[in-house]
């Protein structure tokens, strides 16, 4: 039961991860081209 749930927070916290890197890279491009 643990497992599980410490999987599905492993889970979810790659896709929180995968959001910011794209609006940190979004706005790092728009920055420099700025």
């Amino acid at each position: 039961m643990t497992s599980h749930l410490e999987l599905g927070l492993y889970h979810l916290t790659i896709k929180d991860f995968v959001v910011v890197a794209k609006v940190v890279k979004k706005l790092y491009f728009m920055w420099r081209l700025r």
